[in-house]
């Protein structure tokens, strides 16, 4: 059996059916000219950002947010994620959370997974406003805040 094949046997999804080789070999081009440096350095940098951060503590998130989640999402499923986010603890940090949407059969990379979906939740969410493209920062704002906020209530 091929290694895709047993990792595709392992997790309910396929990482497989999410590659565009297009798309691979764009990046890998521009990261042959450049260096992967850049992307990695965010993961060797966690203690400075935590420090760099800290002041945000507690902070909430005081805009309209709709959270769209995968339900394979290894973030989702892990540590107490559904509780934080389904029993309160998530909506403590983003008050004005109008909806958590979980999509089924759907891991990490929801918008390459099922891109007419996440477009679709995303317009309908902004469309309420009349402010065309201003809000969709609130979608990546309220997943990174999500990830912040729960991993920071993880180590209190």
């Amino acid at each position: 059996m091929a290694r895709n094949e047993r990792v595709c046997k392992r997790y309910s999804y396929c990482l497989a059916k999410l590659v565009v080789w297009d798309e691979v070999n764009y990046y890998a081009a521009k990261f042959d000219k450049t260096g992967f440096t850049g992307g990695i350095n965010y993961y060797q940098n966690f203690g400075l950002n935590w420090e760099l951060t800290a002041p945000w503590t507690g902070a909430q998130v005081k805009v309209p947010v709709k959270f769209v989640v995968g339900d394979q999402d290894l973030v989702y499923k892990s540590l107490g994620a559904k509780d934080f986010i389904h029993k309160g603890g998530f909506k403590k940090f983003v008050p004005l959370l109008e909806e958590v949407v979980v999509l089924e059969e759907v891991a990490h990379c929801i918008q390459l997974e099922k891109p007419d979906e996440i477009s679709k939740h995303i317009h309908d969410f902004i469309k309420k406003f009349h402010l065309p493209y201003v809000l969709v920062s609130m979608l990546a704002i309220a997943y990174w805040c999500f990830s912040y906020a729960f991993l920071a209530s993880e180590f209190e």
